[in-house]
């Protein structure tokens, strides 16, 4: 009788080593697509005493559901003088496993020393540039990628030292999808000094 209840107790083990394995090689291994089955059966080998046999477990079956998710760059703090344009570079990668649709927006940020002007987000299509309003969306396949700039105009009027801040975001269009959020920052340097001399009195000597 001791003998006969391994089998039943193999099986039951190797169906929690098929679960554990599933689970497992989905969050190792490159993240598979949402939607798809995933069946695994484990077999186990053993000794009931008097020769080897072997047990297959029930075959357990996981369907991937959709995990939405993404990266987004930051972009190095710039140093701007008066009336420069600033430009800083993103890369927003969809890491999850299914397709997303995402839409951007660039907002002067607080705690800084005033706001930048004509504020703009700009992506390259492959030909041309193309302005990011609040109405595009840029779908991205599992993997891809698509790189962007903020763009913004120092004020006229700074000192030396002041600093401005734009936040950034990138959200997926389902509410499961990421939300990405990002500040970039200037420093300014200061008007230019420009030096002038003046000549207020000419002496000519003609001896």
């Amino acid at each position: 009788m001791r003998f006969q209840s391994i089998p039943k107790i193999a099986q039951f083990i190797c169906t929690l080593l098929v679960v554990y394995m599933a689970f497992y090689g989905i969050a190792q291994a490159t993240m598979a697509p949402a939607g798809i089955d995933i069946n695994n059966t484990a077999t186990s080998e053993y000794n009931d005493g008097s020769q080897n046999k072997t047990s297959k477990s029930n075959t357990v079956t996981i369907k991937v559901l959709p995990v939405f998710s993404a990266t987004l760059t930051p972009a190095p703090d710039a140093i701007g003088s008066p009336s420069q344009i600033i430009k800083w570079l993103h890369t927003l990668t969809n890491t999850g496993n299914i397709e997303d649709t995402f839409q951007f927006s660039a907002i002067n940020g607080g705690g800084d020393n005033g706001n930048l002007e004509n504020i703009r987000l700009i992506y390259n299509d492959g030909v041309n540039d193309i302005v990011i309003n609040p109405a595009t969306s840029i779908p991205l396949k599992v993997g891809e990628s698509v790189n962007f700039r903020v763009e913004a105009t120092v004020p006229q009027s700074v000192t030396m030292g002041d600093s401005f801040n734009v936040d950034i975001e990138a959200k997926g269009a389902l509410p499961a999808s990421a939300v990405l959020k990002r500040t970039d920052k200037v420093l300014s340097v200061g008007p230019a000094l420009t030096l002038l001399k003046n000549v207020d009195k000419v002496e000519v000597n003609l001896s």
